[in-house]
């Protein structure tokens, strides 16, 4: 048989100075029991909790609950029938005020995202982006915007002249940027170049 949860708003008091500690829970029950193992293991997380149950820890080693500590339980509303004159009241309350049809009508236009509209940066032709995507869009349908990113994936090349022959050649796709000849023997000579030179400058010194 499963135990009955008890959710309420608790207080556990000092009976000899009067001072009060408040919480909340769905289950008083076992929260009671987690505040007595925490009060007699020395770990309770308030420490004038822990102070209030260790002034008196040496004298009552036996009591299963802390002789300074009494627990009163504040039970809530949950559960209590309520008659059909306070749930009328409850649902009027919490529907609020009646809007009339105009306010309705200036709420919904204030509230409505208004048009805007951009130039395609493809074909130049002014469109209005979708309303999720007003900052991000930049060309007025999905045609053009693959046109657009295979233009810029096939994008022209400019062609360089090769510093050992002097031919001119278009560089390779990958490192087209870092390519400074047109072949790898022309490659293979710069590089014999550079290190004649180099050995050179260093004999020489």
């Amino acid at each position: 048989m499963s135990r009955l949860k008890v959710s309420a708003i608790y207080a556990i008091a000092n009976r000899i100075n009067g001072k009060r500690y408040y919480g909340s829970s769905v289950d008083c029950t076992q929260r009671k029991w987690q505040h007595w193992s925490a009060l007699k293991n020395n770990r309770h997380y308030n420490a004038h909790l822990q102070a209030a149950r260790l002034k008196s820890s040496q004298s009552h080693m036996g009591n299963k609950q802390p002789p300074h500590v009494r627990l009163r339980i504040s039970r809530t509303m949950t559960g209590v029938a309520k008659s059909p004159e306070s749930i009328a009241k409850l649902r009027q309350r919490l529907m609020g005020h009646p809007v009339s049809a105009e306010t309705r009508v200036k709420i919904r236009d204030s509230l409505r995202i208004h048009p805007l509209t951009k130039v395609c940066e493809f074909c130049g032709v002014l469109f209005e982006p979708h309303h999720k995507k007003r900052n991000r869009q930049k060309t007025c349908s999905e045609e053009c915007r693959q046109q657009q990113t295979a233009k810029k994936r096939t994008r022209t090349i400019p062609p360089k002249v090769c510093p050992v022959c002097g031919q001119i050649f278009t560089p390779r796709k990958p490192n087209h940027r870092r390519q400074k000849t047109c072949s790898t023997q022309c490659a293979h000579k710069a590089t014999a170049a550079t290190r004649r030179l180099k050995g050179g400058t260093t004999c020489a010194s």
